[in-house]
Order: structure tokens, then sequence, then C-alpha cells
């Protein structure tokens, strides 16, 4: 195929041809019948090529040319009756390309962002600039216009929610529905566990989807819901080593090695194990504030006098005991 003719198809393609290269165009196609063939070959390759749609309306570009030339519009007319299928099949991919493109309303979905996790906690930012921990294997949807302040869950998550008395803050667990205004709290929701809400600051309103069952939580309380009674259960003076998975800050005083453990293996992601079990009634007063893995292992060595093993994927505490 002649370069120059396929550069002059390219111009045409994309709506590049101003009203002198269009004259010059439309002359060499009536003037040169194979020219015309080639030409539209030429688009025909380009329509394969090209997946945007052109800048410019071609077809009205081409019709306003033909009016400011009455006196060869006869000869372009017979030109465009000669070649209508070829034309036709230019212009009608086009269309349909346009038609899948343009919206069907003007009240499409907002887009929705989605954050899951496997194996790893992961920081979430909203766009409200909420801050959101999500627990392992869990999931947060939400739109990304946030005007509306709403979320939903799946697992386990921490929030802690920006201030806004005029946008209340809703996360959907389920069939829970938790309102804020501005807070730190939790909430889980899992199928082998109870649905569970634990608050550390601020004020909570916890409901059941279709039930008239609620309760307002308020700084270290935490309620379950219990499928027996169809009611929430709640739970004061919660221990904040509950939520040191997600705060990252445990004050822990005099509390057995037993105890503390399940916070522990949740705060870092590990399984702790120990070789002796009289190890476990050891109790133990320390701040982990940030701390690292191997800080809070440092601290365990020296306040119990112990040795630090790994096998295979957990760690073992290796001691006599206290």
């Amino acid at each position: 195929m002649n370069r120059d003719l396929y550069i002059w198809a390219k111009k045409y393609h994309l709506g590049q041809l101003d009203g002198k290269e269009y004259e010059e165009l439309l002359a060499m196609l009536e003037e040169h019948p194979k020219s015309a063939d080639a030409f539209y070959s030429a688009l025909t390759i380009l329509r394969g090529e090209e997946l945007e749609v052109p800048p410019v309306d071609t077809e009205a570009a081409l019709q306003r040319h033909l009016a400011r030339e009455p006196s060869r519009s006869a000869r372009r007319i017979q030109l465009i009756s000669q070649n209508w299928w070829k034309i036709a099949a230019m212009f009608v991919p086009l269309l349909i390309l346009i038609w899948f493109l343009w919206p069907a309303t003007d009240n499409r979905p907002d887009l929705v962002s989605t954050m899951t996790t496997d194996s790893l906690q992961q920081e979430v930012w909203l766009p409200d600039s909420s801050k959101v921990v999500l627990a392992p294997f869990s999931k947060l949807t939400w739109q990304d216009e946030f005007d509306s302040r709403e979320v939903n869950l799946t697992g386990e998550a921490f929030f802690a929610v920006r201030r806004d008395t005029n946008h209340p803050f809703i996360v959907q667990a389920g069939t829970t529905s938790v309102r804020v205004l501005g807070t730190e709290f939790s909430v889980t929701d899992r199928p082998d566990q109870q649905t569970k809400v634990e608050v550390l600051q601020g004020k909570v309103a916890v409901s059941r989807i279709k039930s008239s069952k609620h309760i307002i939580l308020t700084p270290l309380e935490s309620t379950v819901w219990d499928d027996t009674d169809q009611n929430w259960i709640k739970k004061e003076l919660m221990d904040e080593g509950d939520l040191a998975w997600a705060t990252r800050v445990w004050r822990i005083d005099q509390k057995s090695l037993f105890d503390i453990i399940p916070g522990l293996e949740k705060m870092y992601g590990i399984r702790i194990g120990v070789s002796d079990d009289a190890l476990l009634q050891c109790r133990i007063s320390m701040t982990l504030d940030h701390k690292s893995q191997e800080e809070m292992l440092a601290i365990l060595k020296l306040v119990l006098r112990i040795e630090v093993r790994y096998n295979d994927d957990k760690i073992i505490l290796d001691g006599p005991g206290c």
C-alpha cells in the first residue's frame, strides 16, 4: 500500500485534515478510483488498530466542507453514492462503539474500593481521613464518593473515625450495623464467632438490621450478640489488650503468661508455645507501646529468665517457670 495514501487515511480517520487537505483528498479520490479503493482499505485497517473514538466528527466536517463548495457537490455526491457501502462500513463500527461507551443514565453507581487481607493485617485510610486496621483474612468495601461515610466489613477491623457531627460513620457487618460520629472501636463478624463490638474511646450505637434490638457502648465496653436470647450482651471493663493487635499499645499489669499469650499471638501474628506448662502461671508486668516482636521477646526473656527458641513457625519459650 502506498505510504502517502496510508498517511492520508490515518489523518482522515483521526479527523486531522483541514479544509485544504479535504479538497485535495476528494479530488484525488474522484480522479483515481483505484486510489479510492486503497484509501478505504487503509481505513479498514485503521479501524482494527485505533480503538479510541476520533476527537472530531469527521462526517459532520465533510458535510460542512461540501456545503462550502456547491460547484463540486454533484461530483462528491456521485462519489459518495458509488462508495456508500464503504462509507457505511467505516462509520457503523464507530457508532456502535459510541453507543456502548455512552452512559445509559446519569445515575451511574459510584466506583467501589475494596481492601482484602490474607495472613497479615493492613492499614487503610478512607477518603474522610478515618483510619482502619484490617485484621487478617478480612475484607472492607466502600464507595469512592464517601459522602455517606458507610463501609461494609467481612471479618474484623479496628476503626479510628474522624469526628463529623453532620455525617455519622456507619459500619455494616452482616446483620449488624454500628453507627458513630467519631471514635475508636472494633467490629468482628466471622462465621465461626459471635458478632462482637468493642469500644476504646467515644460512644457507639450498635443495632441489628431489621430488628429493634440495639445497645449503646461507652469507652472500654464491649458487646456480643446472643443468638439464643436474640439480644446484645454487654461486657464492661474490657481489657485494653483485646485491641492491642490494632492499637499496638498494651499495658500489662500482673497478668499470667497463659492469659496474655493469645493477645501476643494476635498482636504480632505469631504462634507461641512453652517448654514447661508451669511457665504459663508466671505473672508479668510490661508495657508494649509500638514495640517490635524482637523487643517484646527480649522483655519476656529478661523478666521470666527464659530462653527463646524457634521451632518451624512457632516460638518456644523455654524455662522452668517462676
